[in-house]
């Protein structure tokens, strides 16, 4: 119990219902747009071949990748720093610096590569 009386299994839970409840509530956000969409197609009498033709594209995989390899690289970075050097800091601090600090590295890293694959 904390101290507000809830128990970790029902906090636990509360959580995990109120993000089933949003991420519901987006998708049926971004069903009635994509429906409203279409009817606006109709109306105007417009080509839909050329919006609903679907665009294959695989950096989004290779961006994820790649901050996902960075972030735990950023994680190791932090976890060797406050075992190595005594520096003084907590141990959490460290870990969440290095590993924010490596995932923006590896935000740059992907959106320089997703260009230069656009380029070619």
């Amino acid at each position: 119990m904390n101290e507000f009386g809830i128990d970790a299994f029902t906090l636990l839970g509360l959580f995990i219902i109120v993000l089933i409840i949003i991420i519901y509530l987006a998708w049926m956000i971004r069903y009635k747009a994509k429906a409203a969409e279409r009817l606006l197609i109709i109306e105007k009498n417009f080509d839909a071949s050329k919006l609903l033709t679907k665009k294959s594209n695989n950096s989004n995989l290779l961006k994820g990748g790649i901050i996902l390899l960075s972030s735990t690289v950023g994680a190791v970075i932090g976890i060797l720093i406050f075992s190595i050097f005594s520096t003084g800091i907590e141990e959490t601090v460290i870990l969440i610096i290095s590993t924010f600090m490596f995932a923006g590295i590896g935000m740059i890293i992907g959106n320089l590569i997703s260009k230069s694959k656009k380029e070619d």
